[in-house]
């Protein structure tokens, strides 16, 4: 999948979301990292209203089955989700 390619999620309907790190480097450095990781997930998937159903934070790289009340909340959270993490890597 392109980065940054136009998604077009729906309101309601239930979506497997994955990220990997590049060239199956490790995602997360430690279990605390991992922790400030899921607490940023949950308080962003709150602030854009998304349900979760499911996740898994592998070494190399993480699931989510999310289902968004608003169109643009997927793409918004995982931007504030991955943008943060990314450059403290």
């Amino acid at each position: 999948m392109t980065p940054n390619r136009h998604r077009d999620f729906k309101c309601g309907e239930v979506y497997h979301i994955f990220q990997r790190g590049n060239h199956e480097a490790k995602v997360f450095l430690s279990d605390q990292e991992r922790g400030r990781y899921l607490n940023r997930f949950f308080m962003l998937c709150r602030r854009y209203h998304i349900r979760v159903h499911n996740f898994a934070l592998m070494s190399t790289h993480i699931h989510f089955v999310l289902e968004p009340r608003r169109v643009e909340a997927i793409s918004n959270m995982m931007r504030d989700l991955q943008s943060p993490h990314a450059r403290a890597h």
